[in-house]
């Protein structure tokens, strides 16, 4: 079975809250996905994330560049 891409929309589906108001660390980031129930895929590429805190979404997409924007066709 093959599984779906992860895509930017799916991971900002899962952590689109945890930004407010001061930012969140990584491991912030992926507490909430695993919270949302993300897929272990999701949760593999936020693993990606380095070990800071990111200010708003925006900001993780630097650490995650091959993952693609994923809009629906």
């Amino acid at each position: 079975m093959t599984h779906a891409p992860v895509t930017r929309v799916e991971i900002a589906d899962h952590i689109e809250d945890v930004f407010r108001p001061n930012g969140a660390t990584r491991d912030q980031i992926i507490e909430r996905a695993i919270e949302t129930d993300a897929r272990p895929e999701v949760l593999a590429e936020l693993k990606h994330l380095s070990e800071r805190t990111f200010s708003a979404m925006r900001d993780i997409w630097k650490d995650l560049e091959s993952v693609p924007v994923g809009i629906a066709s």
